[in-house]
Order: C-alpha cells, then sequence, then structure tokens
C-alpha cells in the first residue's frame, strides 16, 4: 500500500492506493492523526506535500515506519516542466498537473483547482506543462469585498442561489453574482481562449469548490476533487522507491 499525504496551513489530506488504484481518501485531518494512521496500515511507502516549515522529527518517525519520499521542486516527475521559475512553482500545482497524467495520458488539459486560490494550469497530449494562472478563490473574494470596504456585509456562498437573472437586484445577490458567477466566465472564458490553440481540450476541477462549480459550467466537465493526492501517489510509483 501507498500513502499520499497533502498538508495544508489548517488540514491534512491522506489517501490510501494500492499501486495506481485509489482505495480510501481522508481529509480534514489533524497533522496528530497521521501518525497512528501510518502505524496502523503499515505502507509501503508514502510521500509527502507540505505547504508548513520542514518538521524533521514528524518526517523521522514517519521513517521508522515505511519508506518516505517528501515531494519537492527537484523531485522527478512524469511530466515536462516549462515554467520559468520552477522553485516557485506551488507543490500542489505540480501534482495537479501530474493527476491530470494519470486520467489523461493523452489529452490536453486545463487543470482548475477551486480553492483559497483559484489555480489554472495547462498541461498539453505529449505532457508538456506550460504554467498558469493564479486568482483568488470565492471564499476569499466575499472577504476581501466585507474588509476592505465600509458597508458591505461579509457573505457565506450557501446564501446563494442560481438566478437566471445574471444582474444582481439587492446588495447581496450582487455581491454573490460578482464572486460566483466572475469565476465562472473566467474559467469558461481561459478554457475557450486555450481550446483555439490546443485541440479536444479537458477542463478538469479539482480543489474543495470543485463540486461547487461542476454544475454551474457549460463545457464538459470532469470533477476530481482529489487530484492531488492521485497525482502525489503517481509521482511516488515513478519514482519507485
Amino acid at each position: 500500500m501507498n500513502l499520499a499525504i497533502d498538508i495544508g496551513n489548517t488540514f491534512c489530506k491522506l489517501g490510501k492506493f494500492e499501486k495506481d488504484k485509489e482505495t480510501e481518501i481522508l481529509t480534514a485531518l489533524n497533522l496528530e492523526q497521521i501518525l497512528p494512521i501510518i502505524k496502523k496500515e503499515k505502507p509501503s511507502q508514502v510521500i509527502l506535500s507540505t505547504v508548513r516549515k520542514h518538521n524533521d522529527a514528524f518526517w523521522a518517525e514517519i521513517q521508522a515506519h515505511s519508506r518516505l519520499m517528501v515531494l519537492s521542486q527537484q523531485t522527478p516527475v512524469p511530466i515536462h516542466n516549462h515554467y520559468e521559475t520552477p522553485h516557485t512553482l506551488g507543490l500542489d500545482r505540480l501534482a495537479g498537473v501530474v493527476g491530470a497524467k494519470t486520467y489523461f495520458p493523452d489529452k490536453n488539459c486545463l487543470v482548475v483547482d477551486i480553492g483559497t486560490c483559484i489555480t489554472f494550469d495547462l498541461i498539453d497530449k505529449d505532457h508538456h506543462y506550460w504554467g498558469g494562472n493564479i486568482a483568488p478563490g470565492m471564499h476569499l473574494r466575499l472577504r476581501a469585498m466585507h474588509e476592505f470596504t465600509a458597508k458591505l456585509p461579509l457573505l457565506e456562498v450557501t446564501e446563494y442561489e442560481l438566478s437566471e437573472n445574471i444582474l444582481g437586484r439587492q446588495t447581496t445577490q450582487a455581491m454573490l453574482n460578482g464572486v460566483i458567477q466572475g469565476i465562472k466566465y473566467e474559467i469558461q472564458g481561459l478554457y475557450q481562449e486555450l481550446s483555439k490553440k490546443y485541440r479536444d481540450l479537458h477542463l478538469i476541477l479539482s480543489g474543495g469548490d470543485a463540486t461547487f462549480f461542476e454544475s454551474k459550467l457549460k463545457q464538459p466537465i470532469f470533477a476530481v476533487p482529489f487530484l492531488n493526492l492521485i497525482g502525489l501517489n503517481t509521482i511516488l510509483e515513478y519514482n519507485d522507491l
């Protein structure tokens, strides 16, 4: 068994894999919950991706129970990376495009990861990664409007109701329309522009808010909320510890 672990700023995600087959995904874990799972499952290999500071003691505890790979920008990956500053490329973005190639090895793919920030990444059918864009996510946009203005309220996305009228007729609806429809048009616009050059472009949504937008877009969409974990496992198998 392989374990793929993605440690974020607040929570951790963990995927269990038998070779290239996902068997279970655990989300919203605390760091303290990781080691008991490793001790119980006794995986043959673990790959770890983290946005936090290096924790040598934690890594050593994992290594006491399994072989460990800590993902970095120097880790060999099964794609051709054309990012001009690879040392600044987020590991979540790198894992996401590798995950896209796991699903669609012979297709052009636009990977849109919708979370705190929204990342847009293009990888072509020949496994060449050409970079992408970063934008604020919907919760960040709503919070920014509240915090940087005097009167706009702090809204929750659960309050949003789809309407045929794309123009809000009261402030709450105008704010929600501006954020959610704005993100929808960003995704559709970039997809349409890239489709002019990359034929049969596959649109893949991932991240915590992927399912929210899945029904709101017109293009054929493949929603894979845990694409990063799949990419991490592929990187682990590629390096064959």
